[in-house]
């Protein structure tokens, strides 16, 4: 199984940095970030899709300068390590979701390019469509896996008693 490990602020190197402690984002997460129950899958892909709905707004305030590019970067990371909490729970399930191993890389290569740049709702504008081709992916990906993952719930349900 792979882990995915988000840098903030989008600088190289394989580390993990917890910027969600800073009260003052508009985009703050709470405390370490948590990861879904074992199995949870749909509390974990609700969190994760949440996640990706706040990337867009804090985009969004970013490009009319009333949230900084450390705010976008939190969310990015909350993103990644939800991210992980989603291949985890379908992983519980034995259902494998390499296909979508390379979308938090995608979604940071978005960000890195469209907040090189100064903000504006222009530059935003430009980027969505990779944005979006990015987030289409997983959400097609975690669809298609929909149905597998009800009938592992309900084999897995029926195996240890419960109804």
């Amino acid at each position: 199984m792979t882990s995915y490990y988000p840098t903030p602020s989008y600088s190289a190197g394989p580390r993990y940095t917890n910027h969600g402690a800073d009260s003052s984002s508009s985009f703050k997460t709470t405390g370490p970030y948590t990861s879904a129950s074992r199995g949870d899958v749909s509390n974990a892909v609700r969190s994760l899709l949440t996640s990706t709905q706040k990337l867009q707004d804090a985009l969004k305030l970013w490009s009319l300068e009333q949230t900084s590019e450390a705010d976008v970067s939190d969310v990015y990371m909350q993103i990644g390590h939800q991210f992980n909490a989603v291949i985890d729970a379908f992983a519980y399930y034995q259902i494998e979701l390499s296909d979508l191993h390379d979308v938090p890389t995608d979604l940071r290569v978005v960000l890195e390019n469209c907040l090189g740049e100064d903000p504006s709702p222009d530059v935003v504008h430009r980027y969505t469509p990779d944005l979006h081709r990015v987030l289409f992916k997983l959400l097609r990906g975690l669809q298609n896996r929909q149905e597998e993952w009800r009938l592992a719930a309900s084999q897995h349900a029926s195996r240890v008693g419960v109804h």
